[in-house]
């Protein structure tokens, strides 16, 4: 197993391994817990929340027996109104408006880890694209939207010292991906990128600046979390599968005490979301006034 993947720890264990851990993302620019968080409690409560809101929203389809997991559910929410899948991502990105989640990410735990990884003269802050609750499903209409190769301080700016944090949500099955990366390759710094046909950052010339890193790959499962600097280059590796779908929570954390985030007075990049009005939804009670 690899020297990043720390199996068998809780979130009480972080403080006390703090030096190891920072000596492991510093060098690897990735840590990842796996199963660290299936028995918190915010964390059940996070995904007993959704998979509620998922079953509320396939109800309106199908009035049939609702599988169990949440990878399960987008593939039947996918078959039967893939639009609708918009109303729970909007719920988890750009912020999370999930206090049960919130309760995960601002916990005193995730805070001195935090320090830990970014120093303890840190000014921690989020950037306004951090959160991002994020769907693979099967088929090709999708993978449009596996990212290549790529650096996420490019989409999210704010502060090139970042870290992106990776949260299993769905069961783990065969071909349905997960998250490929270029181990240490953060220590190139902030890479020359241009925009693919869809859209999408991409480190420019990838194949010749990173021939020199390994490779390695990490399925996804409940509880799992992962920290990885946002300069670490990875890409997402595609759903193959024909009927199983993948579910994560990404969100992001910026250490915004250091020269470059002045200079661009701490901004970050901002993606419009859907909104609603109250004109809008109850324009019987919406008046004027003259």
């Amino acid at each position: 197993m690899s020297e990043y993947i720390l199996s068998g720890m809780s979130v009480f264990d972080l403080e006390k391994k703090a030096d190891e851990i920072k000596a492991i993302y510093d060098e690897y620019g990735i840590i990842i817990f796996p199963a660290i968080l299936l028995n918190d409690d915010a964390f059940k409560k996070f995904h007993r929340e959704l998979i509620l809101i998922f079953d509320e929203i396939l109800s309106r389809h199908s009035k049939g027996a609702l599988p169990k997991d949440l990878g399960d559910k987008l593939v039947n929410l996918n078959r039967l109104c893939p639009l609708d899948g918009k109303i729970i991502t909007d719920l988890g990105t750009q912020p999370n408006k999930i206090n049960s989640f919130n309760l995960i990410k601002y916990s005193v735990w995730m805070d001195k880890l935090l320090l830990s990884l970014f120093g303890k003269q840190s000014i921690l802050a989020t950037p306004q694209a951090g959160d991002t609750l994020h769907f693979f499903a099967p088929g090709e209409a999708f993978r449009r939207y596996n990212l290549p190769p790529h650096q996420d301080y490019q989409y999210l700016m704010q502060s090139p010292k970042q870290a992106t944090c990776y949260l299993g949500l769905s069961n783990y099955k065969d071909d349905v991906g997960g998250l490929r990366f270029w181990e240490k390759s953060h220590k190139l710094g902030i890479l020359k990128s241009h925009k693919n046909k869809f859209g999408s950052f991409e480190v420019t010339n990838y194949e010749n600046v990173l021939r020199d890193f390994n490779i390695a790959d990490f399925h996804w499962n409940p509880g799992d979390l992962g920290f990885f600097d946002s300069l670490l280059v990875h890409s997402s590796i595609p759903n193959y599968s024909k009927d199983n779908g993948r579910v994560v929570q990404i969100f992001r954390f910026s250490d915004i005490n250091n020269p470059l985030s002045l200079a661009i007075n701490y901004r970050s990049t901002c993606y419009e979301r859907r909104s609603v009005g109250f004109e809008e939804v109850h324009p019987d009670l919406y008046q004027t006034v003259e």
